[in-house]
């Protein structure tokens, strides 16, 4: 919509650096159930700071760049750690997902959204875990600096609306319902628990199923292009030694990494050459 913002790498790099130092920091913004009100006002001051002139704001810009990046980290975080998935790995110096071809195929038909990183660099999924990485384990997904606000605000209203709308307590009720109803409550758990197991016992049949098909797959896989996945390893060791900012090397991973042709130019480069012809590649220039 009329709030839409195309976001620069050295913008996300800074927002990174920001939710980073107040996540670790000596005065962090985590709480138990996500973060603490006020979260995206003091991002938005210390952007000011850092970003002079870029306007932007704590909502829409910032609430919206923070949920993008939660998306990531989960759909990521599903693959290299969850628990129903098996094959990936994660490549922490070409900052990519990595599996064999058929494990993708096989994942990709029942989680389209996680086509975007296959063989597509993330540098910042590192730092999203730091980030997000509680909130993953704890099952918190879905809540944002800007849902706790609201929570906030919600709970006084509603505690104020139980308040008046409660009605006065009873204490008429006979010895003889109340037996009554605790013996409906206990059949009715029973009957949960039971429907319970049965559905887990059925999830863990078709797991099994899955997780034994998959492998007889994989045992047939074609595995990766070897020329270009050495070029790729052997990527962030000869960017480090160029002489490049820690930021610089990590756009530079990016960059090159995407695109086989652009590693081939890369490989093809006097050593003299590459680090002009590496920030000319991040300017724009090339």
């Amino acid at each position: 919509g009329k709030n839409k913002r195309i976001w620069t790498e050295e913008e996300d790099d800074v927002l990174i650096e920001v939710f980073k130092d107040l996540m670790i920091g000596g005065t962090s913004f985590k709480a138990d159930n996500g973060f603490k009100p006020g979260f995206l006002n003091t991002v938005e001051e210390a952007l000011r700071a850092k970003l002079p002139g870029s306007g932007l704001k704590a909502v829409p810009h910032i609430n919206s760049r923070f949920r993008h990046f939660k998306g990531v980290h989960s759909i990521i975080h599903d693959m290299v750690v969850g628990n129903c998935t098996s094959g990936f790995g994660w490549d922490s110096e070409l900052k990519t997902v990595v599996a064999e071809k058929e494990v993708w195929r096989t994942y990709l038909k029942h989680h389209p959204n996680a086509s975007d990183w296959r063989g597509k660099p993330c540098p910042y999924y590192e730092d999203l875990c730091i980030i997000f990485g509680k909130d993953r384990a704890a099952g918190q997904d879905a809540q944002g600096p800007e849902d706790i606000e609201d929570e906030v605000n919600k709970k006084d209203e509603n505690d104020e609306a139980t308040k008046k709308d409660a009605p006065e307590s009873s204490s008429t009720q006979e010895p003889s319902e109340r037996v009554e109803t605790s013996s409906v409550r206990s059949g009715k758990r029973a009957r949960i628990s039971e429907n319970l197991v049965k559905g887990l016992s059925e999830v863990a049949s078709i797991l099994g199923r899955e997780i034994r098909a998959a492998s007889s797959e994989i045992s047939r896989a074609v595995g990766f292009d070897v020329e270009l996945s050495e070029k790729r390893s052997k990527l962030n060791q000869e960017l480090s030694v160029l002489g490049l900012t820690t930021m610089e090397r990590h756009r530079a991973t990016r960059k090159i990494a995407s695109e086989p042709k652009t590693i081939d130019v890369f490989c093809r480069i006097p050593d003299a050459e590459k680090k002009e012809w590496v920030q000319a590649l991040l300017r724009g220039d090339i």
